[in-house]
């Protein structure tokens, strides 16, 4: 089957490098999406790279210099001021899946990681062909890494994956119709985010508002240890009251989550 891979990035584009060179050889192209202007959809500013920097990132990442050849940079101006983000951002999903030449159409975040691609994709051969829905696979929020230890929000968080058309987004990673699908994905979320990483994402996110992420969030999250994570809880408007589970890195990456999917 051949395969498209869009991948949504921004000022946080060097976090899709590692799981993107991963999967580079299970697509026949792979699509950088950018703004123009080097805008969140939040508006804020950040340094864009030109495709020289992402074929360097990603040649060091492992990558032969003739496998880059299905690299492709989309840059259009996403973002407009005055329009809300969860518009901006729907709006961009749709043009770059528009941008795809094959289907299904495989869409990863920058902070989005893929455990079980074999399995997965030795699932998505044996479908008939998708129509216009999507593949949603199951999601496991990543708080914080402490160590070899990983804290994660226990929800049952689903991720849309595969689209079987292009411009199907009905808003910000969500789809009208959505079927279950075996992929495991890891949302790197807060982990590894230094406080300006975090405003600049918080910033873009459209079910995020500043009357409730500042200092005392960051000073909270850089705050919780393996002795005190136990009482933090997930906040407002992101994962409800979700519990952290500390869980094995290693078992994270390797899609060991059977404890992470029992109902709350």
């Amino acid at each position: 089957m051949i395969r498209s891979f869009v991948w949504m990035v921004s000022y946080d584009w060097r976090r899709a490098i590692p799981a993107a060179a991963r999967l580079w050889s299970y697509g026949a192209e792979h699509i950088f999406g950018l703004d123009s202007d080097g805008r969140t959809w939040g508006g804020d500013a950040f340094v864009a790279p030109d495709d020289s920097e992402i074929r360097r990132a990603l040649h060091a990442a492992g990558l032969a210099p003739h496998e880059l050849n299905a690299l492709r940079t989309v840059r259009a101006p996403y973002y407009r001021a005055g329009v809300p983000p969860s518009v901006l951002e729907t709006e961009e999903r749709n043009d770059l899946s528009r941008c795809a030449s094959h289907w299904p159409i495989f869409n990863l975040d920058a902070d989005e990681e893929l455990v079980n691609p074999d399995e997965f994709f030795r699932w998505v051969e044996a479908q008939p062909p998708l129509g216009a829905f999507a593949w949603s696979g199951r999601g496991v929020p990543v708080y914080k890494v402490i160590g070899d230890t990983a804290l994660v929000f226990r929800t049952n968080q689903r991720i849309p994956l595969a689209l079987g058309r292009a411009g199907i987004w009905t808003g910000p990673r969500s789809c009208r119709d959505w079927l279950d699908c075996p992929a495991k994905i890891i949302n790197w979320f807060m982990a590894g985010r230094t406080d300006d990483e975090l405003a600049l994402k918080f910033g873009a996110m459209s079910y995020i508002d500043d009357t409730w992420w500042g200092p005392a969030l960051f000073a909270q999250w850089r705050g919780t240890t393996l002795d005190n994570y136990q009482h933090v809880r997930g906040f407002a408007k992101n994962f409800g009251q979700a519990p952290l589970v500390a869980i094995p890195v290693e078992d994270l990456r390797a899609g060991r989550w059977d404890a992470l999917e029992r109902p709350l």
